[in-house]
């Protein structure tokens, strides 16, 4: 503090040199840059967080570290049934086996989370009320990759042993029953009758949303009841066929577009090479997707171009509603992203210009400055054996 109480001329004169109202000005608009970029990292941290069907990586593990969700879809005429579906987890379990990322007993819990869907529809019946469906047919952990809003009810367990329960929009609700609070009330799927375990709330609040293909009318019913009952992409169910009737939860799953999987990724692209070895994607028509990394810089490079519904696949991949969506948000977070870094940059750019701008009208010289700190040094050791002197004669 003594040192600028006696140098106080000095150091505002030295201010006023190099902080003149321009300089200022722009060190002000860098600010003002860095805070815009700020706000959009921000609005990207918020968007994908808001993005639940992304997310299944993060209810695996903490924070999602060390795990990577992973999505498979197959073309139309080209549908995985559901042995396709249980050999490809087969062989990711003896390949992790394999790997030494788990033991394979089973009472060490499991090492990763599948589940698969169907698109099909169904004829619902209530009373003398009918009404036709688009129907997404779920096997296995389905709700942890895709969490609903409820609006009443319960959502179904993947471990029934007679899978015939059904989740209603609230579209449907209100055309069958004339309201959403109807938990345990019975309808009918193709003459067979399946319990209503909840009813939920479709978000169609934004233009990704409505362009995404989110189906009016829709319910979420097991797999084994859609390819019995129903039809799946327009091939006629087992039923229809003129076959008997069997027992719900025994007719065979065909039809399978999307399959996902939440597994351990202990090095980078570990997860999602070994899936595209498994699936043969470089040589079968099948797309696979790291739903954990598409929203990273790396990734939201690659989806500059085009506008916000750039990537949607109505065909011939059909992609579910919920992929649609994500590639929509995926196209907006690279714009944002490319102005974050323009951004950035900008606001960067400003403060180090002026930082050259000044050292190239500096006024001392590296040698003049190092003279400099020899001659303090000098002048204090010269205080300090007087001072030391001083003291000894006293």
């Amino acid at each position: 503090m003594q040192f600028f109480r006696k140098n106080r001329e000095a150091i505002t004169d030295w201010l006023r040199r190099h902080f003149t109202p321009r300089i200022l000005l722009l060190l002000a608009v860098s600010l003002l840059l860095f805070l815009a970029a700020g706000i959009l990292y921000l609005i990207r941290i918020r968007t994908v967080s808001g993005l639940y069907d992304q997310q299944a990586a993060k209810t695996w593990s903490e924070n999602g570290e060390g795990v990577s969700q992973i999505s498979v879809f197959w073309p139309n005429g080209k549908q995985a049934d559901a042995f396709a579906a249980k050999e490809l987890e087969y062989k990711i379990k003896q390949e992790l086996i394999k790997e030494s990322i788990t033991d394979g007993q089973p009472e060490s819990g499991p090492v990763f989370v599948t589940c698969m869907s169907a698109r099909g529809e169904v004829e619902l019946t209530r009373d003398n009320t009918k009404v036709n469906a688009h129907a997404i047919g779920t096997y296995g952990d389905f709700f942890r990759f895709h969490p609903v809003t409820l609006l009443s009810g319960s959502l179904y367990p993947d471990d029934l042993l007679v899978p015939d329960h059904v989740l209603l929009d609230e579209n449907l609700a209100w055309q069958l029953f004339g309201g959403y609070d109807i938990e345990g009330q019975i309808i009918t799927i193709g003459g067979v009758s399946h319990t209503v375990a909840g009813v939920f709330r479709v978000e169609k609040s934004g233009q990704i949303e409505k362009k995404a293909g989110i189906p009016d009318n829709l319910c979420f019913l097991s797999l084994e009841s859609l390819c019995q009952l129903g039809k799946v992409d327009g091939q006629t169910s087992a039923n229809d066929n003129g076959k008997d009737a069997a027992a719900v939860g025994t007719a065979k799953i065909y039809g399978v577009n999307a399959w996902e999987i939440v597994m351990p990724d202990p090095v980078k692209n570990f997860a999602i090479n070994l899936i595209k070895e498994q699936v043969r994607a470089d040589k079968e028509e099948i797309r696979v997707v790291e739903n954990s990394a598409r929203f990273l810089p790396e990734a939201l490079r690659k989806n500059l171009g085009g506008g916000y519904t750039r990537g949607m696949q109505v065909q011939p991949y059909v992609f579910p509603y919920w992929e649609n969506i994500a590639i929509g948000y995926g196209n907006v977070m690279a714009i944002l992203w490319l102005f974050q870094v323009i951004l950035t940059i900008a606001a960067s750019g400003i403060p180090l210009v002026l930082l050259v701008r000044s050292f190239r009208r500096r006024t001392w010289t590296l040698g003049g400055i190092l003279k400099d700190l020899s001659d303090r040094k000098y002048d204090l050791e010269s205080r300090m054996k007087y001072g030391k002197k001083k003291w000894e004669n006293f």
